[in-house]
This record gives structure tokens, C-alpha cells and sequence, in this order.
């Protein structure tokens, strides 16, 4: 008589059962997900002030301006980038004088760094001045 062993079944995972399992969790997270909704932006009216008491007077920024065929003014005042230096360099040391600078969109890029070149000769750094583009 032969006596034989019984061959023992191979462990195998059973893969229809996962896929059952997460066909229900991607069912489940299409179901609750919640989409972004654009945000609703409160619009506010505010009062407006006539008059304001205020303790210090705040002075206006001096404006240097470049124009469109690269004159340079100052309040208006047309000037030369040697004079500019000049008045930079004095508002530097009496450190009361606040500037702006306001370019033309169409005003020449070589003008543009040679005023940039003028304002660091003036002893500002070119972040130091705000700049606005018209």
C-alpha cells in the first residue's frame, strides 16, 4: 500500500475579491467628494471721510519722470541727469526728501538704465525707489 502525502495547496491571494472591495471605495469617494466653489467676495461700501485730524502732515514724494523720447523731470521740471545726481545726492544727506519714479510704458530701455545707472551714482539703491509704469 502506498502511502503518499497530500500536496498542500499553493497560498494564492484572491484578487476578485480586492477588486470588488475597490470598485466600492472609488464608488465611495466619487459619491462624497466635495468640488472647490468659488469663494463669494463681500462687496463693502465704505464711508467716505471729509476731514481728519491728523498730528503730522505727511509730504509728498518727489517724482522723477521719464518720458516717452527720454527727458527726465523732476515735479515737472525738466532736468539734466547730472543735476539729478545732484539733488539726489544732497536729499540723501538731509534724509527728508522721499522720491518716486514714474516711467512711460513706451520710454526707451537704454534711458530706463541710464536713470537707474543715475540714481545709484545718486547714493539710492534701485529698490529703494518705488516705480510706476504708465
Amino acid at each position: 500500500m502506498k502511502i503518499g502525502r497530500q500536496k498542500k495547496a499553493k497560498k494564492t491571494v484572491p484578487i476578485i475579491p480586492l477588486i470588488d472591495i475597490l470598485a466600492i471605495l472609488l464608488i465611495f469617494m466619487v459619491v462624497s467628494t466635495q468640488f472647490k466653489e468659488d469663494r463669494r467676495i463681500l462687496v463693502v461700501d465704505l464711508p467716505e471721510v471729509t476731514e481728519v485730524e491728523v498730528d503730522t502732515v505727511q509730504q509728498p514724494n518727489t517724482i522723477i519722470e521719464l518720458s516717452v523720447d527720454g527727458r527726465l523731470s523732476v515735479n515737472g521740471e525738466v532736468i539734466t541727469h547730472e543735476a539729478l545726481i545732484a539733488k539726489l545726492q544732497q536729499a540723501k544727506i538731509n534724509q527728508q526728501e522721499k522720491f518716486e519714479l514714474e516711467l512711460d510704458k513706451q520710454a526707451p530701455i537704454q534711458e530706463m538704465l541710464k536713470l537707474w545707472d543715475t540714481l545709484v551714482m545718486g547714493g539710492y539703491a534701485v529698490d529703494e525707489i518705488p516705480l510706476r509704469m504708465k
